[in-house]
C-alpha cells in the first residue's frame, strides 16, 4: 500500500520551501536573467510537480482502491507532469549560468 500521509506531508513541505525560494529570489534581485539560473528551474519544476499532485498524493489510498478508468485517467496525468519535471531538470543541468 502506498503512504499517502508521508507524501502529502512531503508535498506541503516541498511547495512551502520553494515558495521561500522565490520569496528570497525575488527580495534578492540578484538575476537579471532568471531563465539562467539553474536553481530557479529546478524550483520551478519541484512547485509545479507537487502542487499538481499534492490533491492526488492526498486522497490516493481512500479513493484508488481498485483499478478503474479514473484511476487511469489521474495517474496519465500524474506521468505527464512528472515528464514536464524531468524536462525542468534537463534544462536546469543544460544551461550555463550567468557568472556574476
Amino acid at each position: 500500500m502506498f503512504n499517502s500521509n508521508a507524501t502529502t506531508v512531503l508535498g506541503i513541505l516541498v511547495i512551502s520551501l520553494s515558495l521561500s525560494y522565490f520569496y528570497a529570489l525575488l527580495k534578492e534581485v540578484k538575476y537579471t536573467l532568471l531563465e539562467r539560473n539553474p536553481m530557479f528551474w529546478l524550483n520551478a519544476g519541484f512547485l509545479i510537480y507537487f502542487s499538481s499532485n499534492l490533491l492526488l498524493f492526498f486522497i490516493n489510498n481512500s479513493m484508488f482502491t481498485k483499478a478503474d478508468e479514473v484511476s487511469y485517467l489521474v495517474w496519465g496525468l500524474h506521468a505527464i507532469v512528472n515528464f514536464i519535471l524531468v524536462i525542468f531538470f534537463t534544462i536546469a543541468i543544460w544551461i550555463t549560468p550567468n557568472q556574476q
